[in-house]
């Protein structure tokens, strides 16, 4: 059942219309979502994609819910401001104020994504599952003298969960987590990052 929506403030340059229509979807989605095909968690998806021209890149929220994705917030910036933390967290303030406040909102989140991005998804009281590569450094609460790189463990086949912990060594970039190992099989992409 769907109810009349506030009225969303309306911004006059085409940039920042950019899913101002999808406001009053948006609303009444995460306020009325009761369906037995949605889980009670509003699992949204965040990622960045390319945009045919490659002058421009989108940053995009979809709601995924009975095996689709809902396009539900999208921002279209230049090829140079893609992955700005500035506008990463104007986004996510952009959605948090769409979505219903009583909502239990998971962001999924791919390894482009930094911990800062991770700070500010708990900061709004939401949780998030992401997936971390390279050279950043983590804890185990268990261990937590021992800090490791992601490219010092090694994945299986199936899930692992090694633990409760801290990501990022520095006090003031730290993000506290659960961690899980995983590496599946390279798929035989072009371009693909190890």
């Amino acid at each position: 059942m769907f109810h009349q929506a506030a009225p969303c403030k309306s911004e006059e340059s085409p940039e920042k219309k950019t899913g101002i229509e999808f406001c009053d979807l948006l609303i009444a989605l995460t306020n009325s979502m009761r369906s037995p095909l949605c889980l009670p968690e509003h699992f949204i998806a965040v990622d960045w994609s390319g945009y045919p021209s490659q002058e421009y890149h989108i940053l995009r929220a979809s709601l995924i819910c009975d095996g689709r994705s809902i396009p539900l917030l999208s921002r279209l910036v230049s090829s140079a401001k893609q992955n700005n933390l500035l506008i990463q967290k104007a986004f996510l303030d952009e959605l948090h104020r769409r979505v219903n406040p009583k909502a239990k909102v998971i962001l999924i989140t791919d390894a482009g994504f930094q911990s800062a991005w991770f700070r500010h998804i708990k900061s709004l009281g939401w949780d998030f599952i992401g997936r971390i590569r390279g050279t950043v450094q983590f804890c185990l609460l268990h261990d937590d003298e021992r800090w490791l790189k992601i490219t010092d463990v090694r994945g299986k086949a199936s899930p692992e969960y090694p633990g409760a912990g801290w990501l990022v060594r520095a006090e003031y970039a730290r993000c506290s987590g659960h961690f899980y190992l995983h590496k599946r099989e390279t798929r035989g992409r072009k371009n693909q990052r190890s």
